[in-house]
């Protein structure tokens, strides 16, 4: 029977979603690419979250979608440190059967800390936490190395000139990706 990696299956509800998480990430499905657009920024507290959204073609996300994985988004965030701008960014990508949340918040000046959250398509205002130490699909790793590179240049490369703003509104480019 499957379980969890953290220990046993709460509930029927609770199996039905690991068979499916492990059902679909098994399955071999051909690489196609996809449409990265920035979705703006959300403020949680101290943390500012830039947004994106990663879909099969141009139509932007529904919003009601949007804002729940926006309010999902607090659960999946790492507390703030003193040593770190409170900062991340937060991954929303759909798929024919299932809504992802990819929430990366930057610790100990340098380090992201990942939690993910997923929603099936039939139920996809209800987000539930992914309990595997999983950082995100291919896709999810292109926003990722891009926010990598953003916090080098802004927050990393010379520490007293640090410039959150400025990170804050360097984003991906929206458009195809690969």
């Amino acid at each position: 029977m499957a379980r969890p990696e953290s220990g046993l299956v709460s509930s029927p509800a609770a199996l039905l979603e690991v068979v499916l998480l492990a059902q679909s990430a098994s399955e071999s499905v051909p690489y196609q690419q996809k449409y990265v657009r920035p979705a703006g920024h959300l403020k949680i507290g101290d943390r500012w979250m830039k947004r994106y959204q990663i879909t099969d073609d141009p139509t932007p996300i529904d919003p009601a979608i949007q804002s729940a994985a926006d309010a999902y988004v607090r659960h999946l965030m790492a507390p703030l440190d003193d040593d770190t701008p409170p900062a991340g960014f937060a991954v929303l990508r759909q798929d024919h059967d299932r809504i992802w949340i990819n929430c990366y918040s930057w610790v100990l000046d340098g380090v992201v800390h990942c939690r993910t959250g997923s929603a099936t398509a039939a139920g996809r205002l209800k987000f539930t936490e992914v309990n595997r130490p999983w950082v995100g699909g291919v896709w999810e790793l292109a926003p990722f190395a891009y926010e990598r590179a953003s916090w080098v240049r802004h927050m990393r490369r010379d520490p007293d000139d640090a410039d959150l703003g400025t990170y804050l509104a360097d984003t991906m480019p929206e458009g195809w990706f690969d």
